[in-house]
Parts: structure tokens; C-alpha cells; sequence
């Protein structure tokens, strides 16, 4: 029951009485037995007197939570009872009583779970809102830049004004600050209809300070944004209702689609509807506001309004104060300079076309007007001296130009004088190129175009896989182009839903993909994109181009190759009827694949599928081929002559991802087979090969008139891969009966693995290893041989023995916060004797088929041999463990299973996955393929955990979910139709959105994951895999809600966790108890920063840091005392390394904000650490930079020594070599504290160790 407030001083605010009460309830009395229970939350509201305006009638009501100790309702009025049933409060009391109305469920259960929230937090936060309530007037409202003309005396930023609203006229237009949605919202007025015309609304994040001063006489304020504003229009769109014919709207602020008049978990009624229009969205986004604003949108930084008093500029400026943004008291001079002028862009435009035969050149020239660097009169000035680095140093010139993109990070980069003395430095850095790249068709630099609602944002080159596409026309591999598109945040698309976002996205998605783009004098159009791309929307582009190549006489024909000419080569697709399948199925092209060999037309065929016990049977190989060790055994020398290391560390592969013509899918060793054989079976074939006349009679041949095919590889699983729990195995195992102490002591061993990274470099060389950490600066091969010349980071080590560098160990601090925040945000705990193995099948049946007698696995059984490298021993599960695959939505998605150890093969049968190692093979027999069980499932590619933890079995059995396969009805389609898709799915992608739903939800149903909200999430979850395939959306907007409107705490941004104002209740269930367990402290910002590199020291002086003086001797042993050093023979090295890796750790930064940056240590260790609420995008761009460091490594280290491991060099270049060696040692020593010298002193090292190891072994 609720409990009547009466009483109350009419002039009593909530807060007031809030106070009170918690004065009493957070008291000795109401003191609960877990000394970390939180402080007890409770909800008051008063009844109003609006004749009075803001004073109460007197009333109120409160209600109260149900706690787990005791009952806090019959405590309190214990309480009362001695206390005259009151409370005192300022000038009076207030008396409480029974109320004979029921408590809202919704409301007791949201204060038995959030968190109590102090009174004066709330009140001041109320207290900004209602300040910031007011519109006031702006009559003159600009876009532009800011720019430094030249003039004598100190350089003056002005303001220049390229876009003005209204054009004439006069305009009663409006500016107004929100609180709640943290956005400031200008809304222009038509001037001729006194209509609302558009609006500008720009985030709080996206502000960087605030201009407040006069110009002139008249008072403005300009918004210095660190990305850019969003534009609308009003809009008058159905917004929608459900199969039952309700009107709804959507609430942000909890996530729900309430209907009108619903009340809400707080208490409070609200009229929705009066939000909306007719059943229409309040606004559509645009990309531009008018024809001027698309031509002059991708440059203007800064938004400029003027006030048409000072009264008005002054209650502004107040409201910039509560609202919290800097505020610079500056004069701005507004001049209508007209930078973007068509004519200035015409001639910019043209210009860069001039070098359409040097396109890297071209790309960054352009990458300097469109990523804002330069605007066109400082590209105009400059321009005598880029045409002159590109005449005299050709070679270098586009990556000073690249280089040239950070200038805007320097302060001291203002006026043209700065710019051309920059261009002078940079180029002076340059004094050599690392001009030497790996000579495989595995990997390629690829250029990078990122689309936001009004820019072209230019980066790259980088690294990336190649693909089957890619090495086709491997001689035009320039031809092809990275693209993708974000909001202007660099985040996915996140359209409110007061807003038309289809529209938006169609006219600026859309546009692009059907009607390509230009850089320079390379017009791109669509090519595709791979199947995992589409969820990150990243697409190929590719400019169309001429080659010369011979048809089957021999003949030399010239051929212009286009898109659609690529897409038509790739096999014969005529007979899918769905453009998502088509894009689909032509993605597998597009996939990143390593080293191919090559296969003639008599060394494959098609073999049958094995088919489920049942009617309408589907395979149990699905995805599955075979594949003889003669075949193998070429494919794995070919990729270890490609990459030595290898060798090293990679174990023979039982199994290897495939791309061959038309099929996909994972082929398995099979010692049946003999000489060179691949056996692909009909699921694997996704589209038919082209046919060939004159060819054998088969069903399929190979495409285009050539017997010869190569044989892509996706991936050779060469090792396994450590299991680790996460959120959704965490939440299923728990409601499967799985105790949270399991968890929780799994998540302090791994907390205290982690950090004994401190006390020896042992233990730091296990968390380097086991999570894949620095490999590309070879960190663990480093602290191995430091550690066996005598240097250890441990704290109980002797002086001189202590590895102290300050570099080392602030490796060491980032890779442990890199763990512990895993742990904490993620829930990621790694599992003791459990693994990430790819799936593979007993092929036993189809061997018995032909009469031989085999060893077979029964159903429930599986069997996993894992070895972690070659000189390891194997070892073979055995015994009850469960086995699932990502993504784990249902709870049924976990199923338990016997892995049946070392095969014990009777006398006269043959075991065909007994010499099967870093796979898992799953049974074949049965009336249900155990891969279709987890989650739907199949054995193309898939990877499956392995938990062999005892403590981990879940105790109640759920059986696996079972949805119908459902085919959508076939049609006629063009390849715009695949645009419109893309369009579609950007729009309509909530598998993300779902996922995260079902965890909350469960999170809050007594039920768990087995509530009957989570299993229907579960089944859109299913849809949602399937949708870039079958094309059918899932409508979010049916789908089951969240029971209360705030997150659990483990689901609250991790950056606003500390606010008390934040919006989540502290979760009680596994995840919250995992998440609130670790605590993260910050670390220290870093001292280094890439900016241009400061006059480089070279010093004679000794070295006499711990692990120079453990180096000098073994040198000197080798090539006898040092006389006076010279550096200047590696300086050049150095300084081309700096500018380097300066690029990249700009290039790679998560924020759009120009000048902020990766640091070094995460540089080496190949990790962000930045949070970013779009995991893919940060995953995406941690790959592209740890392949471009890699690659920066490879070649620094090249030019110190070539070759690789395999090659044998001289005494005298091994002399040389170490000479040279230690020379750059000297140096990145003497310059610690610049950005990149600790990274270049760590392959510098490695060289080091490495010619001590070639010269022992001679």
C-alpha cells in the first residue's frame, strides 16, 4: 500500500520532504545487515496546487520498496508509532498514515532495484532544466570557419560566414538549450510564410567551447564544434501503430512505445500524443538545408548566431553558464569571405585532377580540402610548393601530404606563413621512405573513404586482407576503395524516433551507392561488400578501368572492367531472386582470404551430403568438405613460405575455411583421401560456376574456360583459441542453475592473474601471451630474452637486475586496465581448460555407406584434441562438458555433451578425425545436427566453445529452440534493388538493439532468460542473423520491453557510471554482482603526443639505463669497443619511423575531434582503449591500425636487417647489421620522451636479439 502524506508546509518543495524522509529512513533504525546494502530508495510525489502556482496543497503520497531483510512498511510505522506518526521537517512535520490505494507494482519494483539519488543532485539538475527552459530570439544565423587572414601582428581568428539564414528578410527564428537531451536546438523560421522552416540542433559532446563577445555592435555567440551539427525539417509521416490499431509514440528517455495517456514507472501521465503530429514524425533529417548549405556542409566547423539585443545575447550567455560549456571572451570578426565559393571549389577540383596518373597523391591532396586541414585559399597559397614536392621527391610526396593532414592539431599551425614552414618540416623528416613492402597477394594498402551525413572524410592508406576480387585484378588493386558510412559522431547511424531517418538515409546512403562518387578524377561506383561488412557498413567501391589480358588462344585483349563486369565474372547468380541473397552470396568474394593454391579439374568433385534421421531431413555437414594431407600439406607450406614465424608457432591444420568459385564453407583432413583432392559437397555451393562448352560432362565446371581454379583460404585453423564467458553465457548458465560463486571465483583468479603482471615478467609475459598483446613489436619475444640476459620487472628483484624503463612498464599498466575493463564491462572470464574450436563432423556414415567399418561418435558425444604449438603436447578432452556458439540468446543455446578423450579404436575399424587436432567434431547420427542445436548453427566457418569446467555444467536442461525455415516468396530485382537493401538494413539493423533487450530484460524478470519476453527475443534475435540473407526486417517496434524504464548498472555507459544522475538501478543478479567487483582506476595520461618531432639529441655520452648496460658487453664481445658512436647513418630511419607512426596514431583515433590520438601504448600493445559505444567500429579500427604498425615494424625492421628468419647472412652483415643496430638504440634512449621512441627502441631491440641469435648459431 501506498502510505498519505498530509501536513505538508505549502511551501515545502519535493525535495524538501525527500529530505526528511530520508533523514528517518537512512537512520541507525532502518539499518540492514549487509553493510554494502544500498541506502533504501523511496518515491514521493505532492499534490500540486496550480491555483497557488508552485506551492503544494499539503498532500503527498510515498511509496516504498520491498526490501530482502525485512519489511520495511511495518518498520517504519513501529517507527511512527513512537513518533507521534510524523516527521519533522523545516517550520512543521509531516504525518503519515495508510493510504487505502494499492502501490503501482511497476513503481515498488523499480525503488526495490535503482538506486537512491540525493535529493540536491536532483534538485540542481531540475534547477538546470528549468533554467534552460526559455527560446530566445536570434535573428541572423550562420555557418562557417574559422581562419587566420594574414595580417601584421599577432595572427586573429575570424569568423567566415558561409552560409546566412535568412538570405533577406527578417526572421523570427529561435534558440533554445535542452537539458534532457543534452542538445542545443536553433529552429529557423521562413521569413515570407512565418513557418517553421528547419532546424539545426547540435549535441553537447559535439561542443568544444563557446564564442560569446561583440562584433561590431552586435552580440553573438559561435559554436566551436568538435564534430558537426544535425539538420531538419519539420516532417508530417506516420509514425505507427500496432496489429491492434493503437497510436503510439516513442519515449527515449526509457526506451518504450507508450501508448497515449499510459503512466509511466515515475508516476506521471503524459499525454504523448500532443507531442507528434497527425500520426505523422515530428521531423525528418536532411543533409542539407538548401542548395548553398550541400555545397559548403562538408566544410563548416562552426555554427554563428546573432541576437537581436543584448538583452537576449546576455540571458544566452547565462544559459551557456548552467548548461556547463567553455566560454571564450574573444572579438570574432564575421566577413563573408566566400572560401567555398563554386568557383574556388571549381578551380580546387580541377587542380587535383591534374595528378590522376600519381592517385595516392591525388587521394591526400584531396584528403587536405576535404578533411578540413586547409581550406581553399590556404590550398591556393600552397599550392607552388605541393607542385614542387611533387616534381622533385615523387616518391615521397604523398605521405608528407598524409602527414601533412595533422596540422590542424598544432596551435601554432594558424596562418599561411605556418603552414608552409610545417610543409618545410615535414618534408625535412622525410628524408627517406620505407619503400619496401611485403611481396604476397595477402595482404594490400588500400585507401579509405568514410561518408557522414555531410562530409567525405579522406584516411589510409592502410592495410588490409586481400581478397579473391582483389588478387584477381592484383595489378589494378589501386582501383579499389574501403567505404563506409557513419554519423557525424563516427558512430552507426542513431535516428530518433521523433525523426524520419528512412528518408535521410535513402537521399544520402542511397545517392551514393547507386550514383557512385568522385575524388580527384576517379569517379567509384558499388562493387559489394562481404557478409560480416554490411554490419559494420563498410562496402568495396571500385573505379572502373582498362586491362589487357589473354582469352583462351593466347590473344591479347584489352578489356574495360567495370562493377558490374566484376560481379558478372564472379559465376553464374541468375538463378537467386532476392537481392539480399544475391549480395549475399557474390559477399563471399569480398571475404578477407590469405595465400591460394592452385587446383586442376580432375583434383576436385562433389561428394554427397549426410542427412538427419527424419522426415524432411536437413545435412549434418552443412558447410562441410574434405580434404586430402597431400593438398594440406601444400596448402600450409605455401602459407609458411609466405610467413616463416609460422612455422614457429602455428601446429598443421586439420581444417581450413575456403573460397573456391562458387562455394564457401570449411574443408576437414581426411587420410582416406590420396594426392591432391578436394571434395565439396552441394550446401557448400552458394552459385553456380559459369558453364564452359567442350568441358566434361559434370554438373558444375570450372568458370570462364580454364581447368585451373585457385583455392582461396579464409582462415587455416592452425591453433585454439582460449574460451572466454561473456554477458550472454554469464546470464543463461545462471538461470540454468549455475551458482554466481562459479563465476565470481573465475573472475577473481582472473583478476589476480592479471595483476601478478607486476611482480615478475614471467607472469607479464602470460597476460602479454594469453591475450594477444604487442605481437607486432614482438613484446613477448622481448621480456623472454631481457629476462635471459638477467632483467626482470618483478618488485623483488635486486637493483641492478630490475627491469625499471618507464616504457616497459607502462606497456605493462595498459595491458592490465585493457584486461580488467574487459572483465568489468564485458564480463569476459576466461575458462580454465576450455576453448574456441571450429566445428567439423564425424564423416564416419558416409564411409560406412561404402562397406568399410568405422569408429564412429554417438550422438551427445564429441571429440577435441587441442595442441598450442608444435613443440606442445597434445591434449585430449574427456568427459561431461557443455558446448555452445556466439551469439548465445536462448537457453537452449547451451547444450551438454561428453567429449570422449583419446579415441580407443577397436582392431579392424578406421577412426577418421583420431588424428584431428584445434578442431571440434560433432557427431553425425541422430534425427538433429548437434550445430543446429546451438543456435542454429552449421559447419561452415562457425566457432564453437568448449567449456570443460566442471563447476561451469549447467544443472537444469532446456531443450534447444527450434524456429521454422521460412523462405521469402522470390522476385525480379536490379542491382539498385541491393542499394535499396543496404538502405534498408542501415535503417532496420536491430539484432544489437534485441540482444541487448533480452539481457536487461532478463536482468529484471524473476524468470531470467526463461521469461517468455526473453525467449521471443531470442526467436527475433534468429531473424535478426538472418536478415542480411533473407531480407526480411524484424519490427523492433512489436518486440517485447523493458519491464522497468532504467538499465542495470553493468549496461550503463561506462563513462557516466559516476554520475549519481545516471539513469540504472545496481543490477542484483550475476552481471551486476561480476561488474561492480572490479574497479578501474584511471591511468596517467600520456606525456607524448605525435606532434612534429622536436630537434632530435645525439649524444656521446654513456648509456647507463639497466638494459644498455646489460647489452654493451655482449655487443662488445662480438665487435669489440665502441670508438666515438655516429648516429647520422640510422637517423634518417628514425625520423621516417616518427612521421610514421605519427600518422598512424592520428589516423586511428575513435574521436572525431582533429588532434586527438592513439597513444603509443596502445599503439604497441594493438588495443584502444578509448570506450566507444559501437563495439564493431572500434573493432574495425583496432585492426586496420595494428596491420598498419605491423607493417611499419616489418619495414623498420628490414632496413636493419632483411630477410626473415630462414635467410642466412655473412659475418659481415651480421656486423653491420648490429652496428647499425645499436646506433638506433643510442638514439631512441637519448629521445625517450618523444613520441615513438620507446616503439622504436623495442624493434630495435628485437634486431638486436636477433643477430645474437644467427651469431651463436654460426
Amino acid at each position: 500500500m501506498d502510505i498519505h502524506l498530509s501536513r505538508i508546509p505549502y511551501t515545502a518543495t519535493v525535495y524538501d520532504v525527500r529530505r526528511a524522509i530520508a533523514n528517518v529512513l537512512h537512520s541507525d533504525e532502518f539499518q540492514q545487515p549487509d553493510p554494502h546494502a544500498r541506502a533504501i530508495n523511496f518515491k514521493v510525489v505532492l499534490d500540486m496546487d496550480e491555483s497557488r502556482g508552485v506551492q503544494n496543497k499539503g498532500t503527498g503520497t510515498l511509496t516504498l520498496p520491498k526490501l530482502k531483510t525485512y519489511d520495511l512498511h511495518s518498520r517504519l510505522f513501529q517507527w511512527l508509532s513512537a513518533h507521534k506518526y510524523s516527521i519533522p521537517i523545516e517550520k512543521g512535520a509531516i504525518y503519515l498514515r495508510r493510504s487505502e490505494r494499492v502501490a503501482s507494482r511497476k513503481i515498488v519494483s523499480y525503488l526495490s532495484k535503482a538506486r537512491y539519488i540525493d535529493p540536491a543532485l536532483e534538485e540542481l539538475r531540475d534547477s538546470k532544466v528549468d533554467a534552460l527552459r526559455e527560446h530566445i530570439r536570434v535573428d541572423i544565423t550562420q555557418l562557417g570557419m574559422l581562419f587566420y587572414p594574414f595580417a601584421p601582428g599577432p595572427p586573429r581568428p575570424s569568423f567566415s560566414a558561409e552560409w546566412t539564414y535568412p538570405i533577406r528578410g527578417v526572421s523570427e527564428s529561435w534558440v533554445a538549450i535542452d537539458y534532457k537531451k543534452k542538445n542545443v536546438r536553433i529552429e529557423l523560421e521562413d521569413p515570407s510564410s512565418r513557418q517553421l522552416d528547419a532546424y539545426i540542433v547540435i549535441d553537447f559532446a559535439d561542443v568544444d567551447h563557446v564564442w560569446i563577445e561583440y562584433d561590431v555592435g552586435h552580440p553573438f555567440a559561435c559554436f566551436s564544434l568538435i564534430g558537426r551539427p544535425k539538420f531538419e525539417k519539420p516532417a508530417n509521416y506516420a509514425f505507427f501503430d500496432d496489429s491492434e490499431g493503437h497510436f503510439g509514440a516513442y519515449d527515449e528517455d526509457v526506451d518504450q512505445y507508450l501508448e497515449i495517456d499510459e503512466i509511466d514507472p515515475q508516476g506521471n501521465t503524459t499525454d504523448y500524443k500532443s507531442n507528434y503530429t497527425d500520426r505523422g514524425y515530428l521531423r525528418r533529417r536532411v543533409t542539407m538545408l538548401d542548395e548553398i548549405h550541400r555545397r559548403v556542409a562538408p566544410f563548416t566547423t562552426h555554427v554563428r548566431i546573432c541576437f537581436p539585443t543584448q538583452g537576449e545575447w546576455e540571458r544566452f550567455d547565462e544559459q551557456c553558464k548552467v548548461a556547463g560549456f567553455p566560454i571564450r571572451r574573444q572579438s570574432l570578426e564575421a566577413i563573408n569571405f566566400g572560401m567555398y565559393s563554386v568557383d574556388r571549389l571549381r578551380k580546387a577540383r580541377a587542380w587535383m585532377q591534374v595528378f590522376d596518373r600519381d592517385w595516392p597523391f591525388a587521394f591526400q591532396l584531396t584528403a587536405l580540402l576535404y578533411n578540413g586541414s586547409l581550406n581553399t585559399e590556404e590550398l591556393s597559397a600552397l599550392r607552388p610548393d605541393i607542385e614542387k614536392l611533387h616534381r622533385e621527391q615523387a616518391s615521397i610526396a604523398a605521405s608528407v601530404l598524409q602527414d601533412f593532414k595533422g596540422a590542424p592539431v598544432s596551435p601554432n599551425i594558424r596562418t599561411i606563413v605556418d603552414h608552409r614552414r610545417y610543409l618545410a618540416r615535414i618534408i625535412g623528416e622525410r628524408t627517406m621512405s620505407l619503400g619496401q613492402q611485403r611481396s604476397d597477394k595477402n595482404i594490400f594498402t588500400c585507401h579509405h573513404v568514410t561518408f557522414t551525413p555531410t562530409r567525405m572524410i579522406l584516411e589510409g592508406p592502410s592495410r588490409l586482407q586481400s581478397n579473391s576480387v582483389v588478387r584477381e585484378y592484383w595489378e589494378n588493386r589501386d582501383r579499389f576503395i574501403r567505404v563506409d558510412f557513419v554519423d557525424e559522431n563516427r558512430s552507426h547511424f542513431r535516428l530518433d524516433q521523433e525523426v524520419d531517418g528512412a528518408s535521410f538515409l535513402q537521399d544520402r546512403v542511397g545517392t551514393i551507392l547507386k550514383g557512385g562518387f568522385q575524388i580527384a578524377s576517379r569517379v567509384f561506383e558499388l562493387l559489394g561488400y562481404s557478409n560480416s561488412s554490411l554490419g559494420d557498413h563498410v562496402f568495396w567501391f571500385v573505379n572502373p578501368f582498362e586491362r589487357v589480358s589473354r582469352n583462351a588462344n593466347g590473344q591479347e585483349v584489352r578489356e574495360f572492367i567495370t562493377a558490374e563486369e566484376i560481379r558478372r565474372r564472379l559465376g553464374d547468380l541468375s538463378e537467386i531472386a532476392l537481392p539480399a541473397k544475391y549480395a549475399a552470396r557474390i559477399g563471399q568474394a569480398f571475404t578477407s582470404t590469405y595465400f591460394s593454391v592452385q587446383v586442376v579439374e580432375d583434383e576436385w568433385e562433389e561428394i554427397e551430403e549426410i542427412l538427419e534421421d527424419r522426415d524432411n531431413p536437413k545435412s549434418h555437414v552443412d558447410g562441410l568438405g574434405r580434404i586430402s594431407q597431400d593438398l594440406a600439406n601444400a596448402i600450409w607450406e605455401g602459407m609458411c613460405e609466405e610467413e616463416p614465424e609460422r612455422r614457429a608457432y602455428g601446429v598443421k591444420p586439420s581444417a581450413f575455411q575456403i573460397r573456391f568459385i562458387g562455394y564457401k564453407g570449411v574443408v576437414a583432413v581426411d587420410r582416406q583421401l590420396k594426392g591432391r583432392k578436394l571434395c565439396l559437397r552441394p550446401e557448400m555451393r552458394k552459385f553456380k560456376p559459369h558453364r564452359c562448352d567442350g568441358c566434361r560432362a559434370k554438373l558444375f565446371c570450372a568458370h570462364l574456360n580454364n581447368p585451373i581454379q585457385s583455392l582461396h583460404i579464409a582462415e587455416a585453423f592452425h591453433g585454439p583459441r582460449r574460451a572466454y564467458l561473456t554477458r550472454d553465457p554469464v546470464t543463461i548458465l545462471e538461470d540454468r542453475e549455475v551458482r554466481d560463486e562459479v563465476f565470481e571465483n573465475l573472475q577473481d583468479e582472473a583478476k589476480r592473474t592479471t595483476y601478478m603482471a607486476r611482480d615478475s615478467s614471467e607472469k607479464y609475459l602470460e597476460l602479454l601471451q594469453s591475450h594477444h598483446l604487442g605481437f607486432q613489436y614482438r613484446l613477448p619475444f622481448l621480456l623472454q630474452r631481457l629476462l635471459d640476459i638477467g632483467l626482470d620487472c618483478g618488485s623483488q628483484i635486486l637493483a641492478e637486475n630490475v627491469l625499471n624503463d618507464p616504457f616497459f612498464l607502462g606497456l605493462r599498466e595498459y595491458g592490465i586496465q585493457h584486461v580488467l575493463r574487459d572483465l568489468k564491462t564485458r564480463a569476459r572470464i576466461p575458462v580454465p581448460n576450455s576453448y574456441l574450436l571450429v566445428g567439423v563432423a564425424d564423416e564416419g556414415p558416409a564411409y560406412t555407406k561404402q562397406g568399410h567399418s568405422v569408429y564412429q561418435l554417438k550422438n551427445g558425444q564429441i571429440f577435441a584434441c587441442v595442441q598450442e604449438s608444435p613443440d606442445a603436447k597434445p591434449i585430449w578432452l574427456k568427459g561431461l562438458c557443455f558446448i555452445t556458439r556466439s551469439p548465445t540468446v536462448h537457453p537452449g543455446d547451451v547444450q551438454r555433451v561428453t567429449a570422449i578423450g583419446k579415441p580407443d579404436v577397436p582392431d579392424g575399424q578406421i577412426c577418421l578425425f583420431e588424428h584431428m587436432k584445434n578442431v571440434v567434431v560433432l557427431p553425425t547420427v541422430g534425427c538433429r545436427s548437434l550445430a543446429s542445436c546451438l543456435g542454429g548453427g552449421d559447419l561452415d566457418g562457425d566457432l564453437y566453445y568448449v567449456f570443460h569446467y566442471s563447476q561451469l555444467l549447467p544443472v537444469l536442461h532446456v531443450p534447444p529452440a527450434a524456429y521454422p525455415d521460412e523462405k521469402p516468396p522470390p522476385r525480379q530485382f536490379t542491382f539498385d534493388d541491393v542499394c535499396d537493401f543496404i538502405v534498408e538494413y542501415m535503417h532496420s539493423d536491430v539484432l544489437g538493439l534485441l540482444s541487448v533487450r533480452r539481457l536487461v530484460i532478463a536482468d529484471q524478470s524473476q524468470e531470467g532468460s526463461l521469461d517468455k519476453r526473453c525467449i521471443e527475443l531470442a526467436r527475433l534475435c534468429s531473424d535478426a542473423v538472418d536478415y542480411p540473407k533473407t531480407g526480411r526486417a524484424v519490427n523492433s517496434r512489436t518486440a517485447p520491453k523493458k519491464l522497468l524504464p532504467y538499465s542495470p548498472d553493468w549496461h550503463a555507459d561506462e563513462d557516466n557510471i559516476s554520475d549519481p544522475l545516471a539513469d540504472c538501478y545496481q543490477s542484483d543478479r550475476a552481471l551486476g554482482k561480476l561488474y561492480r567487483r572490479i574497479k578501474l582506476n584511471p591511468l596517467p595520461p600520456s606525456t607524448r603526443s605525435p606532434v612534429l618531432v622536436p630537434s632530435i639529441a645525439i649524444a656521446s655520452t654513456p648509456l647507463s639505463d639497466n638494459i644498455s648496460m646489460k647489452l654493451l658487453p655482449l655487443l662488445e664481445s662480438r665487435l669489440g669497443p665502441f670508438g666515438q658512436p655516429s648516429c647520422e647513418d640510422v637517423l634518417p630511419l628514425f625520423r621516417t619511423y616518427l612521421s610514421e607512426l605519427r600518422c598512424i596514431a592520428l589516423m586511428h583515433s575513435l574521436s572525431p575531434k582533429p588532434g586527438t590520438f592513439v597513444s603509443e601504448e596502445e599503439v604497441v600493445l594493438g588495443v584502444i582503449l578509448a570506450t566507444n559505444a559501437e563495439r564493431r567500429i572500434k573493432g574495425d579500427r583496432t585492426y586496420r591500425m595494428r596491420e598498419d604498425v605491423g607493417q611499419l615494424a616489418w619495414q623498420t625492421r628490414q632496413e636493419l636487417l632483411p630477410g626473415n628468419r630462414d635467410t642466412v647472412f655473412s659475418q659481415v652483415v651480421l656486423s653491420g647489421a648490429l652496428r647499425r643496430a645499436w646506433l638506433a638504440w643510442r638514439i631512441s634512449r637519448e629521445n625517450r620522451d618523444i613520441f615513438g621512441a620507446g616503439s622504436f627502441g623495442l624493434i630495435v631491440l628485437g634486431v638486436i636479439f636477433d643477430v645474437f641469435d644467427r651469431w651463436v648459431k654460426k
